[in-house]
């Protein structure tokens, strides 16, 4: 990216002259989007560079690529109607040129966007099925900007690089075959070569016509050809970047020369970004968004803008960080005695995978599909993945139904036809049936276990499951058995806190209110009080103020909507009678013919409220934010808005001064007068606009949360013991479920905490040290498990059956309650027999005879 020159006078607005009265509107030059021999540009994060660094090169490097000083400064040309088509041709090397070319061929393009950083839009979208009617089309002038920027893709190097490749070419060529193999609507001009030449120089070039890009609600349901499609959903911003370079950061400088405090600590930040995205991300949790990526291509997440989507990442650039992996996860060997590193670092990591994996499409997922067979030990067909994801992800729907509906055809393949409430129960009963044949246990409760008819599937309560949390437990019982080991990320974890420990990003432990900690993170305004830890800990106050960065912006730009009303006003009065003298255009008199060059603009829109939130601890800055109408952004992003509308404001005042100056436009010499009075006001306030935007722009790196971490009693989930009882579980399930395991009789059971549960079974020395899967009042124990009990241990579960007496059920057994077993203090056991080659060498050890258990 070429830099912007710092030689800036009072008349320049980003490093951009205002060109003087004399000059017509800028010529603009195309601006290179990338290496001219390659095609490429690299930002490279170097392994010594803290992740807030490389943090802030992405952003920059983005930002950069999302808008260029060329499109900026052209933008004038679409505020003439608001929507008319706009047309745009890019250049390979170049980006959008200045001028449109017949030349080049004209791209179909279809987009399905999916707006998901607001919950309440996300909301009211899962209610009408997130497909009921016409999507909306967004402005023509998005729908180009979003369709040129579909022509770089992202991609991650080896060293970690982030590189951008130009696809023009690729596109041009494929859209010319398309064009002459008479297939398309638009047809193929005879004169069209599909190049332009600049400054003696061929391009291979393509145009984007806002009339040929369509926004679609299904990509797959389209009748015609295009060229370019994509799926575009929107994230937040700040949560993802953060959490994809602390990644970056982890397995770039991770595995042996990470000492286990400093992986713990990046990992537990890592967990926190993981929060915040699902948290302010709603539409990537949603259930009814997994078939949406699953069969999406060209899989982009980003955030969305007035004017153009801009992309963060995309499903392949995901799908190559993740195959870059391995030598950090090989670095946590599940056979290491280091329990710290299996107990902490291993499941938090994992979980991190399987976020990833979330945001696959179908496409990149088969693409990784065996290296996460080989190196995580994860089964990686479609079905088990999303079942990984329904386990360990917090997946959320507005009611049942929805939710229904939308995990039966991710894991399935197939809709639903009716999800009537009447037919649910049945629907649920089928998937859960289906899951158990391909391997997968769903442990209930005592709330949801034990029916007379079909024990142990858990039941489909009255009002539905619309959360993904019925699944935390699932257990798989195949070979890639990793997936068990991973915990339900937690999206709350200060549920019934009332106070957290904090660790700011000056480095210093606080106490605070654990209903303050949000309001903290995202920079509301406020005073927020912090203790220090232990019994003499001073009391201290947080402060958080905000400050408007574009009041001067909108003060430039309400006068420069009074110029174009009036002006406006002018030319459809003079049209209408060029006889008379001219109507009172509030202060401006025109006089004269209305000019044939002279065509009404469009107003300008404010950018939104622009803020800087500052965090500020004994007059030390903690962190520093920015906000566009209360959400947060980058500074990058902020410098460009700015820089966008000060050049709109700016080519209306040039736009109307030239033509006044010139006598194209003529006014009376006291509206004249009037009238430079309003250009030097609006310049004076791009002056102020434009010293902000520099202070923004050269503003010292922090972070935009000035907490570092959270430190959450408990938090991340139950870790699984190494405990496993090997089971078999009949194939196919039709009324009872067979299950081949370890089998015996509670004959002691001891609450040694709220829990975990000390429990004794007959003919076994062990003892077995269990947990409920939900928190148990104490009243209610003793449901939980009984002396006399029938215990199966399965797995990493204690199966809890009563015997059946109903002779007209087939089945001995009724399913009551499951039990996660935490851990086995054993005795002296022989494991004779069970590696032996010839007899006995697939049989198991002694004292692990399988029975066959049945339960109605």
């Amino acid at each position: 990216m070429d830099e912007m020159t710092d030689d800036m006078n009072n008349t320049s607005i980003g490093g951009l002259e205002i060109p003087g009265l004399d000059a017509w509107e800028p010529q603009v030059r195309p601006e290179s989007m990338s290496d001219e021999s390659a095609g490429v540009v690299s930002a490279r994060a170097d392994r010594t560079v803290g992740a807030l660094k490389t943090k802030e090169v992405i952003w920059n490097m983005i930002s950069n690529k999302a808008l260029s000083q060329a499109e900026t400064t052209n933008m004038l040309s679409s505020l003439a109607k608001a929507d008319t088509a706009v047309r745009k041709t890019f250049a390979t090397g170049l980006g959008p040129l200045d001028k449109v070319y017949p030349s080049v061929p004209v791209l179909a393009v279809r987009l399905t966007f999916l707006p998901g950083a607001d919950k309440p839009q996300v909301n009211r979208l899962e209610q009408v099925g997130m497909v009921a009617g016409e999507p909306d089309q967004r402005t023509p002038l998005w729908r180009v900007m979003t369709a040129g920027s579909l022509l770089q893709d992202f991609e991650i190097k080896q060293d970690l690089s982030i590189v951008f490749k130009d696809r023009v070419s690729q596109y041009a060529g494929e859209a010319r075959s398309r064009l002459q193999s008479n297939r398309s609507p638009y047809g193929l001009g005879s004169t069209m070569t599909g190049v332009v030449e600049i400054e003696g120089k061929t391009y291979e070039a393509v145009t984007i016509d806002s009339d040929h890009v369509k926004i679609v609600n299904n990509l797959r349901a389209q009748r015609y050809p295009c060229d370019m499609e994509a799926t575009l959903i929107e994230v937040d911003g700040t949560s993802l970047m953060a959490l994809m370079t602390n990644y970056r950061h982890l397995i770039n400088k991770g595995g042996p020369e990470m000492d286990f405090e400093e992986s713990e600590k990046l990992l537990d930040g890592m967990i926190e970004d993981a929060r915040r995205v699902i948290y302010r991300s709603p539409i990537l949790f949603r259930a009814s968004t997994r078939q949406q990526i699953i069969a999406s291509r060209n899989t982009r997440y980003g955030v969305n803008h007035d004017q153009v989507f801009q992309t963060l990442t995309t499903s392949e650039g995901i799908r190559e960080i993740l195959s870059l992996s391995a030598s950090y996860y090989n670095s946590l060997d599940p056979e290491d005695t280091n329990t710290r590193v299996q107990k902490f670092i291993r499941p938090r990591f994992l979980q991190m995978i399987v976020l990833l994996i979330s945001l696959l499409n179908e496409t990149d997922t088969q693409k990784i599909a065996r290296f996460l067979e080989q190196t995580y030990k994860l089964k990686a067909d479609r079905p088990s993945l999303e079942l990984l994801v329904l386990k360990v992800m917090p997946l959320i729907s507005i009611n049942s139904q929805v939710f229904l509906t939308a995990i039966v055809p991710a894991v399935e393949g197939f809709p639903l036809t009716d999800t009537r409430p009447e037919y649910q129960s049945w629907y649920w009963d089928f998937f859960v049936k289906q899951m158990l044949k391909r391997g997968y246990f769903l442990p209930g409760t005592v709330a949801t276990l034990g029916r007379q008819q079909s024990s142990w599937l858990v039941k489909w309560p009255k009002g539905g499951f619309n959360t993904s949390l019925v699944f935390n437990n699932l257990q798989f019982s195949g070979d890639l058995r990793t997936g068990n080991d991973i915990p339900a990320l937690e999206l709350h974890p200060e549920q019934g806190q009332s106070e957290l420990t904090v660790i700011m990003t000056n480095g210093d432990t606080y106490i605070v209110a654990a209903s303050d900690v949000e309001r903290i993170t995202s920079l509301q305004t406020g005073q927020y009080p912090l203790r220090e830890p232990g019994d003499n800990g001073r009391t201290m106050t947080m402060e958080v103020r905000d400050e408007s960065l574009n009041e001067e912006e909108f003060e430039a730009l309400y006068i420069a909507n009074v110029l174009v009303e009036n002006f406006n006003r002018h030319i459809v009065s003079v049209r209408r009678s060029t006889s008379s003298r001219l109507t009172n255009l509030v202060r401006y008199r025109g006089v004269g013919r209305a000019p044939k060059d002279t065509s009404g603009l469009q107003a300008l829109a404010t950018t939104g409220r622009l803020t800087r939130h500052t965090a500020t601890l004994n007059g030390i800055k903690l962190a520093v934010a920015y906000k566009l109408n209360g959400r947060k952004i980058n500074k990058h992003q902020v410098s460009r808005l700015m820089q966008r509308k000060n050049s709109e404001i700016l080519g209306i005042r040039n736009y109307y001064s030239v033509r006044v100056e010139k006598r194209i436009i003529s006014l009376e010499r006291q509206y004249e007068d009037d009238f430079w009075r309003a250009v030097r006001n609006i310049q004076g306030f791009l002056t102020q606009a434009e010293s902000k935007r520099k202070d923004v722009e050269d503003s010292d790196l922090l972070s935009d949360e000035p907490i570092s971490q959270v430190i959450y009693p408990g938090a991340n989930g139950k870790v699984a013991s190494n405990v496993w009882f090997e089971y078999e579980v009949e194939p196919y399930v039709n009324g009872p479920l067979k299950m081949h395991a370890r089998r015996s009789q509670v004959i002691s059971c001891a609450w040694l905490a709220h829990n975990v549960i000390e429990v004794g079974l007959q003919n076994d020395p062990n003892r077995y040290f269990v947990s409920p899967l939900k928190f148990v009042e104490e009243g209610d124990r003793n449901d939980e498990i009984q002396v006399e009990d029938h215990a199966i241990l399965a797995g990493q579960y204690m199966i809890i059956a009563e015997g059946n007496d109903n002779l007209r059920v087939i089945g001995n057994l009724i399913m009551t309650n499951c039990l996660r077993i935490i851990s086995v203090e054993e005795v002296n056991r022989t494991r004779r027999g069970a590696n032996r080659q010839g007899r006995g060498a697939n049989r198991a050890a002694t004292g692990e005879s399988l029975t066959a258990c049945v339960f109605v």
